[in-house]
């Protein structure tokens, strides 16, 4: 048996429940600090003179047109988009892609700067030599907060954190949790409950993205599920049950990780290729793809 202890950390949009405190938690998993940047892999101070500027591309904007829109020379560009090959390839970029350049007044590109896909990192390239950057992997300070939310289900586990005003990604993620053991597709009925302990990461204030499941509880139809996330060695993450058990199998029940219901069980549901209303005898779930 795993030793079990409650901890939580600050608010949230989403408010606690009262009997949400006696689901457990792991032993170490205590509230996570915010996460800083690591000053000894900072880039050098620039050149004096140096002026920021941020650019957004517009529709169907390259990256290089954008670029030489704001006076960058040509070997700059090829230089930096190549010191990027293994981070991101900038030929592809969509409107409204943002970066930051700094240039000095000859207009020589010293540094470009872009978020990664997590939010909560960001990378830069500087300039080394002529025709060289050098790339640094640097973080946001973030919040780490510890939230919990708990509901009954009307019509799905989605539908009932979205009415609770509780991020919708909680869905898929607990599909990956309980899985295993539940097909949340068609095994879950109106009056199961679930309690969810997860972590939030924030931004100058601002919901960045939902992290982890920390502790979860679903009841289908009287039977009690729970996955808790517990550190194992060598800093790997596992979930186990109340018993002690892994929760890590090796097929799920379904196979996709759904996030919503985009079309349910009726006998009077309007076809969107006939045109007409006819019965839709079963329940359509959408699924990223």
């Amino acid at each position: 048996m795993l030793g079990l202890v409650l901890s939580t950390s600050s608010s949230s949009e989403v408010d606690t429940p009262d009997h949400a405190s006696d689901l457990e938690l792991p032993e170490n998993n205590t509230p996570v600090p915010p996460v800083l940047a690591d000053d000894s892999k900072s880039p050098p101070i620039l050149p004096v003179g140096v002026k920021f500027k941020t650019l957004k591309l517009g529709r169907t904007e390259t990256f290089y047109e954008a670029m030489r829109n704001s006076d960058v020379g040509h070997s700059d560009i090829m230089s930096v988009v190549k010191a990027c090959k293994p981070y991101r390839n900038l030929s592809k970029v969509r409107k409204g892609d943002t970066f930051e350049i700094a240039l000095d007044e000859n207009e020589v590109l010293h540094q470009l700067r872009f978020d990664l896909d997590d939010q909560e990192s960001y990378i830069l390239f500087q300039r080394k030599d002529p025709g060289s950057f050098t790339p640094f992997e640097l973080t946001y300070p973030v919040e780490h907060n510890t939230v919990a939310v708990s509901g009954i289900v009307n019509i799905s586990i989605f539908e009932s954190l979205k009415d609770l005003g509780a991020p919708s990604a909680l869905a898929a993620k607990m599909n990956d949790l309980l899985g295993w053991d539940i097909d949340f597709r068609l095994d879950v009925r109106k009056g199961d409950s679930f309690r969810i302990i997860y972590e939030e990461i924030k931004r100058d204030g601002e919901f960045v993205r939902t992290g982890p499941i920390i502790a979860a509880e679903f009841i289908n139809r009287g039977k009690r599920y729970t996955g808790y996330r517990f550190e194992c060695e060598e800093n790997k993450i596992s979930y186990f049950n109340q018993d002690g058990e892994s929760l890590e199998k090796q097929l799920m029940r379904a196979p996709l990780s759904y996030s919503r219901i985009s079309s349910s069980f009726s006998y009077r549901r309007f076809h969107p290729v006939h045109k007409r209303y006819m019965p839709h005898l079963g329940r359509d779930y959408a699924a990223p793809v």
